[in-house]
């Protein structure tokens, strides 16, 4: 007779060469105990799974094959397994799945006590779940135990999980002995931590901090995932710093056991524990972060949380493109006209508040020659009555709207395009399935199926975009223009008192209307200023009509913001 078998082992054994590890045991044995018996055992019907736990079923790859194999008609006509905890430790799961096995014919046997487990009458069933309930009952208990010991390790101060960036774990000798294990601050790591709390303080959010340490080449934490070509995604991330910035360790203060990892079925799902539960204790031995960087840099992330700009009727439409919004209007859209670099607002008893170069300011004439200052206020209103003349204005809006109707009326079509996307969507759902179908079975080699049914869910994906394109088109040809101009020229009473009603909402409007950043060129005498930019009205029009930009705003439509010269103080 054929045989299969089926191994598992809880936890993954790191380190542990392949011949020690306890499913290279269990195979062995079953392997052992189907020669005893005559079976033939191929390595194709042996389904493994190492460093899963019991209580999963869906999350186990080999337990997996292992049930898809059963149809239509499994392959082998027993299933060895070492014990009855092999197959898994939730009752109820457990229990269904060894009816599964049972119904298709297979036999199930264990080679440590050499066992048939069958279910032929009430009392084998009864056994069965009188079994189930012992191995769950172990689970649960097995799992308070080590819960317990790590509670108390914690409150000596001792490592409970992996390494924590900023840290190396040091293993103590206990008389010769592998004691415990104690975190020691690593000060290369330690000051990385610390310049990225600097910079969250000065106001950068989590990807521009991100990129900024990349460019700086900090070192970074020991990267979990991979990319698509199997190498380490090495690096910060905005997912890295934003963990980074929250961790009380930093400061001193250890906090333990704040989420629980697995529901009450025993699956992988992360929780968070209610507050009494937490184990808080000082660990002031371990700060990095002293309390007043840690207090500015949460200051900061907390004001940017608050900070989102409203329409004059109270609707939400956007957020600051950064963690927090400068005071000042032309910081981060404004750049030198002589040599592209950022416009800081600075102040002198010679001069009251301006914009300077910051290139010159912090790397001398050699960087960029430009010493000149435009007075503050007076380019902000330049800037703000540009905006509102050129480019918030009816005549704008009116030519704008004309476009979008010209665009959006070209090529009509007669509705073949989305039969033919429906035709080879239906046909993808059908491939969809049958692959889906051979994954369960095993019917073929399981890489190339699951890439097959990875492409065709890309293409699904593209042709559900597609669909909606289509259909969002169709409405936008039915808008009334006369309507859609009405409507327009209200709400530019809205962004037009948006940007006079304060810098950070001017700021988040200028943001949305704008195309990169505007540049402002003192001429000979350093008493006048160009500013030229390019300005665009897709997100208003977007925003009112509802359908994508491709749809409402034709390629070139960009109105440009014109060149303005003045004097002081009036810079322009």
């Amino acid at each position: 007779m054929i045989a299969g078998a089926y191994l598992r082992k809880s936890t993954a054994q790191e380190g542990v060469a392949d011949d020690d590890k306890s499913v290279k045991f269990q195979r062995e044995h079953v392997k052992t105990f189907a020669a005893k018996r005559g079976w033939l055992l191929p390595d194709e019907y042996i389904f493994e799974d190492d460093g899963k736990s019991g209580a999963e079923f869906a999350r186990r790859p080999g337990y997996v094959r292992l049930m898809g194999s059963l149809k239509p008609r499994p392959p082998f006509g027993a299933l060895i397994m070492y014990d009855e905890t092999r197959l898994g430790r939730e009752q109820i799961e457990t229990s269904y799945a060894l009816k599964q096995i049972a119904q298709a014919s297979v036999e199930v046997w264990f080679s440590k006590d050499e066992r048939r487990r069958t279910l032929d009458s009430p009392l084998d069933k009864f056994m069965l779940s009188a079994l189930n309930f012992a191995a769950e009952e172990q689970r649960v208990t097995t799992a308070e135990r080590t819960r317990s010991a790590m509670e108390r390790k914690a409150g000596l101060g001792h490592v409970t999980g992996g390494c924590v960036f900023g840290y190396a774990n040091l293993r103590i000798m206990v008389n010769g002995h592998r004691g415990h294990v104690e975190r020691q601050i690593v000060p290369a790591e330690a000051e990385a931590v610390r310049w990225i709390f600097e910079r969250i303080a000065e106001g950068s959010g989590y990807r521009n901090t991100a990129h900024a340490a990349n460019e700086a080449g900090l070192p970074a934490p020991k990267p979990r995932r991979k990319n698509d070509d199997g190498t380490p995604a090495a690096g910060w991330s905005p997912s890295t710093v934003r963990d980074l910035v929250n961790r009380d360790l930093y400061r001193g203060v250890n906090v333990w056991g704040k989420r629980k990892k697995r529901d009450t079925w025993g699956q992988k799902r992360p929780t968070l524990r209610p507050k009494d539960d937490w184990q808080i204790k000082e660990a002031e031995g371990l700060r990095i972060v002293s309390d007043d960087l840690w207090a500015r840099a949460h200051e900061r992330l907390q004001t940017s949380r608050e900070s989102y700009i409203r329409t004059n009727d109270g609707k939400l439409f956007g957020k600051p493109g950064n963690s927090v919004e400068s005071k000042y209007l032309l910081t981060g859209l404004a750049t030198c006209g002589v040599c592209g670099g950022a416009l800081t607002a600075r102040s002198s008893k010679r001069h009251p508040w301006a914009y300077y170069c910051l290139s010159n300011i912090q790397r001398g004439a050699s960087a960029c020659p430009n010493t000149a200052h435009a007075p503050l206020h007076a380019l902000d209103d330049v800037v703000l009555t540009m905006f509102e003349s050129q480019l918030l204005d009816s005549d704008a809006i009116q030519a704008a709207v004309k476009a979008a109707a010209e665009n959006l009326t070209r090529d009509t079509g007669d509705g073949t395009e989305r039969a033919a996307l429906l035709a080879r969507a239906k046909k993808i759902e059908a491939e969809m399935t049958n692959l889906t179908t051979a994954i369960a079975t095993a019917a073929g080699p399981l890489p190339a199926l699951v890439a097959a049914l990875q492409e065709r869910e890309a293409e699904r994906a593209r042709l559900t975009a597609d669909l909606r394109q289509c259909d969002l088109l169709e409405q936008a040809r039915s808008l009334d223009v006369r309507q859609i101009e009405a409507e327009l020229n209200g709400r530019l009473v809205d962004w037009c008192g948006l940007l006079r009603a304060n810098v950070q909402q001017a700021r988040q409007v200028l943001r949305k209307l704008m195309v990169g950043r505007l540049a402002v060129t003192p001429n000979q005498d350093r008493n006048e200023f160009r500013i030229t930019g390019t300005g665009l009205l897709e997100p208003l029009l977007e925003h009112t009509l509802g359908v994508p930009k491709a749809l409402v705003t034709p390629a070139g439509f960009e109105p440009a913001i014109s060149t303005l010269k003045g004097s002081r103080p009036r810079p322009g």
